[in-house]
């Protein structure tokens, strides 16, 4: 098998692993994408599940919930909830009722005595038990139901988009009378663009059909929200995180037996049909190649004598062997005129690019003329069509060159051009230059030259008062010149005539000026 057929068939190979292993990420990612739908729609059953749970132990305790949220709200710097709680929350209610025992004996809280006339110390008791009570609660629930976070908020009446948790699995240290507590009554904010269903849930009092996805701490995760609804009022909105990337192990075992299974058939398969393109065709097809290889090397047309063989079989590659074969004699016979034509195509081009280039070009400062600008401005026409704003016109006219060739003559008044020229040509070095007239040039301001037009200009009129001052020149050689610009505005101009109008105006008010100062 020649080397050139080994490269084909390696070729093959690679094409067909590539396929191969299409079709098994294509297979494995259906397989892992209908494993993880179930996965999801279950992770988002148990959220709800979890949320309807916690609305309907709080619905059942809805008075004292009631009571205890506005303790949180009110007397959240004052309740000690020890950082290190533990789940038993029995003392903390005992403690409780010992005070009301204390304060109130033989009464009875709501029947005996309404809530809100209770004693500070006895509210702050009431909303320790209370916090150790759902704390104890949220944690369970959290256990039992395979949530990573869940909480509970209200909105913070004093500041949008913030919400004040009530109820909050994370804890947080904070010192209350020198002893470690939990902060309560932490107030974070919820943007409405990121956290959109939970003011959803808040707001419409409806469970939103979609999530709020965070990464935090617990890592990516969904947020599922359910509001809580007493007595026809919202008065907070419960909080569930779910853990948004882990995989069921059987998930992936599924998805890697699946992968194997057809990995295996499709090695079979491609081994099997790479055999038979070996045999069948690539041989064959190595044998054309090589003699075109030959044909392009000796450009000998006797080569194509040695394909006539394979010509005659009436497949694909018989067929290219004939093709070759002809094309092998047509251009034994053409390649003379063709070397002849090409030689002749490429004088003419040379010749054309050369007239092009002495079209577009000043002969006398060897920049470009009007003819070059006016191209130009149509360029920039159709730009600004499509939304270019950074450019702007620069116009230079020389002073007085009327006066210096009259009295000096034309060649001392060409001399000024082409200084003023080279002035322009070493300040303005990023930006296309004409000779619009004659005295007159045109910048178009693009790119640094753009931004630093000011500057640039400021340098342009200190190089030509040194020129002007120098000792050792002739008077046609102490040339001056009259300077304006403008860039576009899209609220003044329509086109690039509109900015060229303005720069030329700004050119004769500078010329003016220098007129009226004696500097020309």
């Amino acid at each position: 098998m020649s080397k050139n057929s080994n490269s084909l068939l390696f070729r093959f190979v690679a094409i067909f692993i590539a396929f191969i292993l299409m079709v098994l990420t294509a297979c494995g990612l259906s397989t892992y994408f209908m494993q993880m739908s179930t996965y999801q729609a279950q992770v988002e059953q148990n959220a709800h599940n979890l949320a309807n749970y916690l609305q309907e132990l709080i619905k059942a305790d809805k008075q004292d919930f009631i009571e205890y949220q506005n303790c949180i709200l009110r007397y959240n710097d004052k309740i000690k909830v020890p950082y290190n709680f533990d789940g038993d929350y029995l003392p903390a209610m005992a403690e409780y009722y010992s005070i009301l025992a204390e304060e109130y004996p033989g009464m009875s809280v709501d029947d005996d005595i309404p809530f809100e006339e209770l004693s500070d110390r006895a509210k702050i008791a009431f909303a320790v038990y209370t916090h150790e009570y759902w704390l104890n609660v949220f944690e369970k629930a959290r256990d039992t139901f395979g949530a990573r976070y869940c909480y509970y908020v209200t909105p913070f009446p004093h500041e949008d988009e913030y919400m004040i948790y009530i109820i909050d699995f994370m804890r947080e240290e904070v010192q209350i009378d020198g002893e470690s507590c939990i902060a309560l009554g932490v107030v974070a904010e919820h943007p409405r663009d990121e956290f959109k269903n939970m003011w959803q849930a808040w707001e419409t009092g409806q469970v939103p059909s979609g999530y709020d996805i965070a990464d935090n701490e617990f890592g990516k995760t969904y947020e599922y929200y359910a509001p809580l609804i007493i007595d026809g009022e919202t008065i907070g909105v419960i909080t569930v995180e779910m853990d948004a990337v882990q995989l069921n192990k059987e998930i992936l075992r599924l998805t890697y037996i699946q992968i194997l299974g057809a990995a295996i058939m499709l090695v079979l398969c491609v081994l099997l049909l790479l055999w038979f393109l070996n045999r069948k065709f690539i041989r064959r097809l190595g044998f054309v190649v090589e003699c075109v290889k030959e044909y392009t090397i000796e450009k000998n047309p006797g080569i194509a004598d040695k394909l006539d063989d394979i010509a005659k079989t009436r497949d694909e590659i018989g067929a290219l062997a004939r093709e070759i074969s002809v094309m092998i004699r047509e251009l034994d016979k053409f390649v003379n005129n063709l070397v002849k034509t090409t030689r002749e195509l490429t004088a003419t081009k040379k010749h054309a690019d050369e007239l092009k280039a002495l079209a577009n070009k000043d002969a006398l400062t060897g920049v470009r003329n009007k003819v070059s600008y006016d191209n130009e401005v149509k360029r920039l026409d159709q730009e600004l069509e499509y939304g270019e704003k950074r450019f702007g016109i620069c116009i230079m006219d020389i002073n007085f060159l009327k006066k210096a060739n009259d009295e000096y003559g034309h060649d001392k008044g060409n001399i000024a051009i082409k200084k003023l020229c080279d002035m322009i040509c070493k300040v303005f070095r990023h930006s296309p230059i004409f000779r619009i007239g004659g005295d007159e040039f045109a910048i178009i301001l693009r790119n640094s030259d753009y931004d630093d037009v000011e500057a640039l200009i400021k340098q342009f009129d200190e190089n030509m008062m040194k020129l002007v001052s120098g000792e050792n020149l002739a008077p046609w050689e102490k040339i001056t010149a009259a300077v304006g610009y403008a860039v576009f505005d899209p609220e003044k101009d329509h086109c690039v005539e509109d900015v060229f109008r303005r720069a030329d105006a700004a050119m004769y008010e500078k010329k003016v000026q220098m007129k009226t100062e004696g500097k020309v």
